[in-house]
């Protein structure tokens, strides 16, 4: 009897083209062997040609990690790679990322994967780093901590054409706010940083006022769900004074009052080059969002805030 994978491969080979492979829950085996050899038997007809690769929630053995370094192989243009929620050992997992460095990679996602403590930790970001042309970098939920962030800022240096960075819930806090920026703030290309869903103090604004300050480049800052307060808004408020090129700025779900974040509209508005500002989910009361919104409309500003 022909399995539902056979009749798949059936309809695909030599009719149909295809760019990404997605293996996520599945049992990777079995599929593993049939998608590699469906790409090693038709390759030459150039019926596949990959460009994604998405590998989610997959407990994996060594037997099917081979697998997967023989399909990296096979895709020569690869631009993604997904890998989420893995239950496989950090001297794997760094195989896995090894076996990229050759592809034009673009966009590499290694999420939902517990880092933080790890000893091999260092060599790990130091793989994720050498795909120097990756563009888009998602590290969100691997839990580095300080000492990870750390790690990762010493790395970002070689990501030259970086432009993307998520390390969204990643437990750290100020310590390793204070790596990340001096790493990133004469970074070439960075443009978007997600720093949400951390524990950045009220007073560790104070290294995101020296980004602002000395960063020409950033178009997008989340600092969502951190613990920011009143007090550090005087940072941003200082920082924008100096900046003109971030674009998109999320201070939401943290701990600041109407009061004090009226003021930061303020000098969003007078700023001019920022579009949209996040104040969603912070301690503002039904008439403080009125003067907000009344603010915007009397200084006819373009600006998109959302509360």
């Amino acid at each position: 009897m022909q399995t539902g994978i056979d009749e798949c491969f059936q309809h695909v080979s030599g009719s149909k083209k295809f760019n990404c492979v997605n293996l996520a829950n599945i049992n990777p085996s079995k599929v593993i062997a049939k998608i590699l050899l469906a790409l090693e038997r038709d390759k030459k007809h150039k019926i596949y040609d990959i460009e994604s690769i998405v590998v989610r929630h997959c407990h994996l053995t060594k037997s099917d990690l081979k697998y997967y370094h023989a399909i990296s192989n096979v895709c020569e243009h690869l631009d993604t790679a997904i890998f989420s929620d893995l239950d496989v050992d950090i001297i794997e997992a760094e195989k896995l990322i090894n076996n990229l460095h050759d592809k034009p990679l673009k966009t590499l996602v290694f999420n939902e994967y517990w880092l933080g403590g790890e000893k091999k930790l260092s060599t790990f970001l130091k793989s994720i780093s050498a795909n120097q042309y990756v563009k888009s970098l998602d590290l969100s939920l691997d839990w580095l901590g300080d000492e990870g962030i750390a790690l990762l800022a010493h790395h970002l240096s070689q990501m030259k054409y970086l432009t993307h960075l998520d390390i969204s819930c990643n437990d750290f806090n100020r310590i390793g706010l204070e790596y990340l920026v001096q790493s990133t703030i004469k970074h070439p290309s960075l443009s978007s940083l997600n720093l949400s869903y951390n524990h950045i103090p009220a007073d560790g604004a104070v290294f995101i006022e020296a980004l602002l300050k000395n960063n020409d480049v950033i178009t997008e800052l989340d600092l969502q769900s951190n613990h920011l307060q009143d007090n550090s808004v005087n940072y941003l408020i200082r920082g924008l004074e100096d900046n003109h090129s971030l674009k998109k700025l999320n201070v939401g779900d943290n701990q600041i009052s109407g009061r004090v974040l009226k003021r930061l509209v303020k000098a969003a508005i007078k700023n001019e080059n920022i579009e949209q500002l996040n104040i969603s989910y912070n301690r503002i009361d039904e008439n403080i969002k009125d003067e907000l919104v009344e603010l915007i409309d009397n200084n006819f500003s373009t600006l998109r805030m959302i509360i």
